[in-house]
C-alpha cells in the first residue's frame, strides 16, 4: 500500500513539473512598414496548437518555454521566433512571389484568390497602361469575363453602361457598386484618372455581394489608386487637380438635296415635312407657313423667298469644347 502511495505521489510531482514549464506568450505581428497584421497566424512548430492576431496585430498563446513559434501571414514570408515570457515583437517581411496571389476585398482586407468562395477578376496597373484611355472603363473592355461595357451614346463625357452578369431588374439600377480606397463612392469611372489607378478588382456573384449589402449585387467594382493607398504613421497632405478638354466635331453628315422644297409629288405644300415639292427652279416666292393661321393675321398675305438653302444642316453644327 505505501507503494502505491508512492508512485501516486510520483505522478503528480511529475505532472506539476509538466504544467509548470508551460508559459503564456504574448506579442505583436506588423509588417516593416509597421503596420499590425490582423488574421496573421501563430502555430507551435511541429503540433496543431495555434492561435491568430486580433486586428491590432496582437496575440496570446500558451506554449512550453523555448518552443518554436512559425508566424505566417499572406504575402508574407514565414518566421519562426522562440517561446519567452518577455513580449515577442514579430515584423514579417513580403514575400514578392506570392503577393500576385492577394487579392483586396471588402473593407481593405486581403485574402487569396483560391480561398474566396466567390468569382473575382484583378486587373493590374500594368493592363491599364497598355491601352491609353482617358476613360477607365474603356480600358477594361475585354479584359474581365463575363462584364459588359457598352457606350451609352456618342456624346463626349458620358459613362458607358457596365453591367456584371447581366441585369437583374427592369425597375432598378443595375450598375455596378464602385469603391475607391474602401470608400463607396457615387462617381463614374470616367472621373478617375487611369494613371492614378493601382489595382483594380471586380467582386462578381451573389455571395460577393454579401460584402456590401444590397447595395453590391450588381457587382462591386474595387479601385486601389496610387495616390489613396498612404500608410500609417507618415502623416502627409496631398492635392491633385487635373482638367480634361474634349473638342467635338461632326464627322459626317447625310448628304441633301438642294433641288426640290418642301411637299409631295412635286407639289407645293406648306407645313409637309416632305423633300419632293415643286422644283425651286419653278417658284421665286411662296406663301408664307403662317399665312394660312388665324391666330397670325400679320402674315395673312405675306410671303417668302423658294430657294434652296445648302449647308443648312452643317451650319448649325461647330466645333465646341467640353471640360472635366
Amino acid at each position: 500500500m505505501k507503494i502505491n502511495y508512492y508512485y501516486f505521489f510520483m505522478f503528480l510531482f511529475l505532472n506539476t513539473i509538466s504544467f509548470a514549464q508551460e508559459i503564456e506568450v504574448s506579442g505583436t505581428v506588423s509588417s516593416e512598414d509597421g503596420l499590425p497584421l490582423p488574421g496573421a497566424t501563430i502555430v507551435v512548430k511541429d503540433t496543431s496548437t495555434g492561435t491568430q492576431t486580433d486586428f491590432d496585430g496582437n496575440f496570446t498563446i500558451n506554449t512550453k518555454r523555448g518552443a518554436i513559434l512559425v508566424i505566417s501571414y499572406l504575402g508574407f514570408k514565414d518566421q519562426e521566433a522562440s517561446a519567452s515570457s518577455s513580449p515577442l515583437t514579430i515584423t514579417l517581411v513580403e514575400d514578392e512571389n506570392t503577393l500576385d496571389e492577394v487579392i483586396v476585398t471588402a473593407q481593405g482586407i486581403s485574402k487569396s484568390k483560391k480561398s474566396l468562395g466567390y468569382a473575382i477578376s484583378k486587373v493590374a496597373s500594368e493592363e491599364i497602361e497598355q491601352r491609353p484611355e482617358a476613360d477607365v472603363s474603356r480600358t477594361l473592355q475585354g479584359k474581365i469575363a463575363g462584364v459588359q461595357i457598352t457606350a451609352s451614346s456618342g456624346s463626349t463625357g458620358n459613362a458607358p453602361l457596365i453591367r456584371i452578369r447581366s441585369s437583374l431588374s427592369l425597375t432598378q439600377s443595375n450598375g455596378p457598386l464602385i469603391v475607391i480606397n474602401n470608400v463607396l463612392s457615387n462617381a463614374s469611372l470616367i472621373d478617375i484618372d487611369p494613371n492614378d489607378i493601382k489595382s483594380v478588382n471586380i467582386l462578381k456573384g451573389l455571395n460577393a455581394s454579401v460584402l456590401y449589402g444590397s447595395e453590391g449585387r450588381n457587382g462591386v467594382i474595387l479601385i486601389e489608386t496610387i495616390s489613396g493607398s498612404g500608410k500609417l504613421g507618415k502623416k502627409s497632405f496631398k492635392a491633385s487637380v487635373s482638367q480634361t478638354t474634349y473638342t467635338n466635331e461632326v464627322a459626317n453628315l447625310p448628304e441633301y438635296q438642294n433641288t426640290y422644297g418642301v411637299g409631295n409629288n412635286q407639289q407645293i405644300s406648306i407645313g409637309n415635312t416632305g423633300s419632293f415639292g415643286a422644283p425651286f427652279a419653278d417658284f421665286d416666292e411662296v406663301p408664307h407657313p403662317l399665312s394660312g393661321n388665324p391666330s397670325f393675321p400679320e402674315f395673312a398675305n405675306a410671303t417668302v423667298p423658294y430657294t434652296a438653302a445648302p449647308n443648312n444642316v452643317k451650319d448649325s453644327f461647330r466645333k465646341c469644347k467640353r471640360f472635366f
